[in-house]
């Protein structure tokens, strides 16, 4: 009896300075005459990884308005922008971001990806035009905010990391406020004024 096809495995082809890779690669499973066959693998690439971003801002969903590094924002919904490159010209790329509440450390894993890749390269001259966005709705209000950035081809190469700001990566990058359910007197009640 046949023991059945082996998995095709996993191949990780990336470059550094150009991708001058012509010859062919597969990750197909083995196939057998009598037994199941094996599943394919994954392959990321032949590529090179793209560069990490040096441009990360945020905006409100004006597409005018922008948040500074501690801003305090009334709304629930960003835009978050990066510049996006590769030195594989024919690479389309999508800018990821990792946004969590600064009382959970970052995992280095996505939590939003652009919708649509972008031409390479996307600049970012005159944000958010020109630039790999993500705009992000149903942020928690009352919360404090930190977040990274990456670059993503369309091979499946990342860049590396980076954070938003110059702080660290437990401090507040932007804080989304509320809006107060009621007002009560908590001391005193003889206090006047306007």
């Amino acid at each position: 009896y046949q023991g059945g096809g082996g998995g095709g495995g996993r191949i990780q082809m990336f470059c550094t300075t150009g991708n001058g890779f012509t010859g062919s690669a597969s990750v197909n499973g083995g196939i057998t005459s009598i037994s199941q066959d094996g599943g394919s693998g994954t392959m990321l690439g032949p590529t090179c990884r793209p560069n990490t971003p040096t441009v990360l801002t945020m905006f409100k969903s004006d597409n005018v308005t922008e948040v500074l590094q501690n801003q305090i924002v009334a709304e629930t919904s960003l835009k978050f922008v990066s510049n996006l490159f590769d030195t594989d010209s024919s690479e389309q790329l999508s800018l990821q971001i990792e946004l969590r509440p600064i009382n959970q450390s970052f995992t280095n894993v996505p939590t939003h990806t652009q919708s649509a890749p972008a031409p390479n390269p996307s600049d970012c001259l005159a944000p958010p035009a020109g630039c790999g966005s993500i705009l992000v709705t149903g942020l928690s209000q009352l919360t404090d905010y930190h977040w990274q950035a990456r670059v993503r081809d369309t091979k499946g190469a990342t860049s590396t990391w980076t954070s938003f700001g110059t702080n660290a990566s437990g401090e507040r990058d932007f804080r989304v406020s509320g809006n107060a359910a009621n007002i009560s007197i908590t001391s005193g009640n003889t206090q006047t004024g306007l």
